[in-house]
């Protein structure tokens, strides 16, 4: 079984769920991690913890796949975790994404009036917003033209169900003061999709 972990270094709120790994006690569990989300996407290092009797496949694997790692970026960022610097840098993520999230809340209380319910968000970057009386992909299709990304939940759904009449919207990089701006061209766009 493979546990991809993105993400949960923002939780808000709520104690943290205890990953698949740290529960495997048969070691059949390999743990996939990313510095990606937590410090910045241009960096492009993760890691894997893998069970000790896949250890020589994986790095077999690994090797045929790059012979070149970024050694330089590898070291700085363990001097980076060594140091303190990453625990520091998750707790002022954290602060500014709670903050983040609470002014889309806010933002969407204010300008949509239960037209869209965002769903509780326990960890990521990412909310989920439920829409009554209006069709998502149109409200998608109406905010890019207003120049905001709201993404169609059925949008991640393989197959005949569409899913639920949703939108993902991003908060981590939209500052709180943005927020407002951002929401009342959202409820704009619901408007419009409502008249289509």
């Amino acid at each position: 079984m493979v546990e991809d972990d993105y993400d949960s270094e923002f939780r808000y709120g709520a104690r943290p769920i205890p990953c698949l790994h740290g529960l495997d006690i048969d070691g059949r569990v390999i743990y996939v991690g990313s510095f990606s989300k937590t410090l910045f996407p241009g960096l492009r290092l993760g890691f894997l913890i893998v069970p000790p009797d896949l250890q020589d496949r994986v790095v077999a694997a690994r090797s045929a796949a790059d012979q070149h790692p970024p050694s330089l970026d590898q070291a700085v960022l363990a001097d980076f975790i060594v140091e303190g610097h990453f625990a520091r840098h998750l707790r002022r993520m954290r602060a500014a994404y709670r903050e983040r999230l609470e002014s889309l809340a806010a933002a969407a209380e204010r300008f949509c009036r239960g037209r869209l319910r965002l769903r509780p968000v326990q960890a990521g970057l990412h909310a989920v917003a439920d829409l009554d009386g209006v069709d998502a992909v149109r409200v998608s299709r109406e905010a890019a033209t207003r120049g905001v990304e709201a993404t169609p939940l059925s949008a991640y759904f393989v197959g005949r169900s569409r899913g639920a009449n949703s939108l993902v919207l991003g908060f981590g990089a939209v500052r709180p003061e943005a927020a407002s701006r951002g929401m009342e061209r959202l409820a704009a766009a619901i408007e419009a999709a409502r008249r289509l």
